[in-house]
């Protein structure tokens, strides 16, 4: 709910944004029936947030309207919280609805109760108060933007026709990709923004609990998940002393990523796989991998992509926060088929030099994995290493 109310309350609500500027300007808001309302709007400033370039600066960012219900004679007055502009005020049955969109990602969404697109509809009551009106149940022919969706402080001319308000909003639309939207959808479904799945899985103040859970605790995967144990197997050990040390380039096609990585055979194990990003129409598998040879499209994996694979397999490296003392690998088919789980105790690690697979070096041969493990630490560019050992394990049956 939003009231104009007491001078007092804005005037509160402006100091403690620290708005101590503003910009005044009117609008001409073509109604659904082809009268045309002159809306008088202010925009205040108020300091950002961030780094200290941004922090003191002012930003038009804070809106309020007035205008004259022309049915009746009442003065009809809006005031909104930093990030919410008026973009609809339209007038039937003479009663003032309002449309509000959040062009701020810092805009409180939680006061309107978290509404599932960046729009809010508003029924101006008999008391003179702001109720919000489902978007389902606002009256369709108001779904038209009739006030200018952003600010800019050069431009703007002190009065906007109805033209120069259609022809800023149709700007808006292009350079927001839909995200603002002259024909104002009513629900999510309706909403054309290129980026609608984005702001699905936005966290935004307040209300977190509405983007929906990537968590699946009951996937093989999963930290504290039960892995089958085997024995690690040394078959050679070369020590460097002094360090051996792998000059890196800043463009990463280095000698290390050659050694250690391997961007054919990686690439080749990318191909397997498609990584579900936040623009996905299935939120519950943003972060996971889909297997490309799954008909189901449902098996999933963690991690950033496979550690390595063949022509039938791959495998993944998994950490464990709770355990820090075993390697763990995953093997699954091509088609996201789980294989196994199983994890090995990790080799000493002499100080400041962790251990890791070499990638470029594994292999599944005879009933084992076949693989080396370094110790190597990072300074710069250059990887320093320390010991080389090759390794197997045994494939679980």
């Amino acid at each position: 709910m939003q009231l104009w109310g007491a001078i007092g309350f804005f005037a509160a609500s402006l100091s403690a944004f620290g708005a101590l500027a503003a910009d005044y300007w009117s609008e001409d808001a073509l109604q659904h029936d082809g009268r045309v309302v002159r809306v008088e709007r202010t925009v205040y400033y108020n300091f950002g947030g961030g780094e200290l370039s941004q922090a003191l600066t002012r930003w038009p960012n804070q809106f309020a309207i007035r205008a004259t219900n022309p049915d009746t004679g009442d003065t009809v007055r809006w005031s909104g919280s930093v990030g919410w502009n008026p973009i609809m005020l339209g007038f039937l049955d003479k009663r003032a609805y309002l449309v509000i969109e959040a062009n701020l990602v810092s805009a409180d969404v939680k006061q309107y109760g978290c509404p599932e697109i960046p729009y809010v509809f508003l029924r101006l009551d008999d008391r003179s108060e702001w109720k919000v009106v489902p978007g389902v149940e606002f009256p369709k022919s108001l779904l038209r933007a009739n006030l200018s969706a952003h600010y800019h402080p050069v431009s703007t001319k002190k009065h906007q026709s109805v033209e120069d308000v259609d022809n800023s909003n149709k700007a808006s639309e292009r350079s927001t990709g839909g995200s603002f939207a002259r024909d104002i959808p009513a629900n999510f479904a309706a909403w054309q923004s290129k980026y609608k799945n984005q702001y699905r899985v936005r966290p935004r103040r307040g209300c977190e609990h509405t983007v929906p859970s990537n968590e699946d605790p009951s996937h093989p995967q999963w930290p504290g998940k039960p892995a089958q144990k085997v024995a690690l197997e040394i078959l050679e050990v070369k020590v460097y002393d002094p360090q051996w040390v792998i000059k890196g380039e800043q463009s990463g096609n280095s000698e290390w990523t050659k050694l250690s990585y391997g961007p054919e055979s990686a690439a080749a194990c990318r191909a397997l796989i498609k990584r579900v990003d936040d623009s996905s129409d299935r939120p519950e598998l943003r972060g996971w991998l889909l297997f490309a040879k799954d008909p189901t499209g449902n098996r999933k994996a963690r991690g950033f992509e496979p550690l390595f694979c063949n022509e039938r397999f791959l495998w993944f490296t998994d950490y464990d926060p709770t355990d820090r003392v075993h390697a763990i690998l995953t093997k699954f088919a091509h088609d996201g088929e789980l294989v196994y789980r199983l994890k090995f105790e990790k080799p000493d690690e002499p100080k400041h030099f962790s251990g890791h697979f070499m990638r470029t070096t594994m292999r599944a041969e005879g009933g084992y994995l076949y693989f080396e493990w370094w110790n190597t630490n990072q300074s710069g560019w250059d990887r320093q290493v320390v010991r080389a050992m090759k390794a197997r394990v045994r494939e679980p049956q």
